[in-house]
């Protein structure tokens, strides 16, 4: 596993993520038709996904989290 990068298939959690300054690095889909997110590790992200899973309170602008998937949306339904 690359360490250097970060692959996700919840587009919740990738949106998150690049809401909170996460780099995109690109996608990939596979043979069954899901999506995978690879970003780029940064200092602290392994914290934030903690925090997102564990359903804990942090600050988010709420129009920074629905623009990053409104992008994700447009990326996965643009590409076959």
């Amino acid at each position: 596993m690359n360490q250097e990068y970060l692959e996700l298939t919840d587009i919740y959690a990738a949106a998150f993520l690049i809401s909170q300054g996460v780099q995109l690095e690109g996608t990939e889909r596979s043979s069954d038709g899901r999506v995978r997110f690879i970003l780029r590790r940064t200092e602290g992200m392994d914290e934030l996904l903690q925090a997102y899973w564990s359903n804990s309170p942090v600050s988010a602008v709420p129009a920074q989290l629905y623009s990053s998937l409104k992008y994700l949306k447009s990326l996965i339904h643009s590409r076959p």
